[in-house]
């Protein structure tokens, strides 16, 4: 009858699609772990070059008690203006001291 030739090709659809979501879900295998990855990689920088630039505004604090005419408003706009030039920003900057473990 007409109603069971529904009700089979119901059911046929309905496992098509059940075994089309499981091979998306397992080729497409994707974890919120990767998401919280990167923001922790995005913060740990941000908290580096807060760090960096507090390291900075002591270090010219310390300058300006030295030398009673230095501008540091002046050196600052020097410094972040010219800091690709220094090659601190690049990778290919090379430390001399190397830690030894």
């Amino acid at each position: 009858t007409n109603f069971d030739i529904q009700i089979a090709q119901t059911t046929i659809v309905f496992i098509q699609y059940l075994l089309i979501s499981i091979r998306y879900r397992m080729e497409a295998y994707e974890t919120i772990g990767g998401l919280f990855k990167d923001l922790k990689q995005d913060y740990i920088e941000n908290k580096l070059n807060v760090r960096l630039l507090a390291v900075v505004a002591l270090i010219l604090d310390v300058l300006e008690k030295l030398v009673e005419s230095i501008d540091i408003h002046d050196i600052t706009t020097k410094i972040i203006d010219n800091i690709e030039s220094f090659g601190l920003l690049s990778n290919n900057y090379h430390f001399k001291y190397q830690a030894t473990t």
